[in-house]
């Protein structure tokens, strides 16, 4: 079993939480935080499973943390 901790999240409060299911078979889980940051982590049955931390807004987002992991 593969665990994943991302410490960056620890105490965020979530002001929305959305699961997708996208083309592909790919599963998404969406997490939008207070402070205007967003969490975004897909798996797929490719068998990897990869995780973006970042700050939206106007414009490109800023990615702060990305994971991609062999499953």
């Amino acid at each position: 079993m593969n665990e994943i901790e991302v410490p960056e999240l620890v105490g965020k409060e979530i002001s929305c939480a959305k699961l997708l299911s996208t083309r592909n078979d790919e599963q998404e889980l969406s997490l939008t935080f207070s402070d205007g940051t967003s969490f975004a982590f897909s798996a797929s049955a490719k068998l990897s499973a990869q995780a973006v931390l970042y700050k939206g807004g106007v414009g490109e987002p800023s990615t702060i943390l990305e994971i991609e992991l062999p499953l």
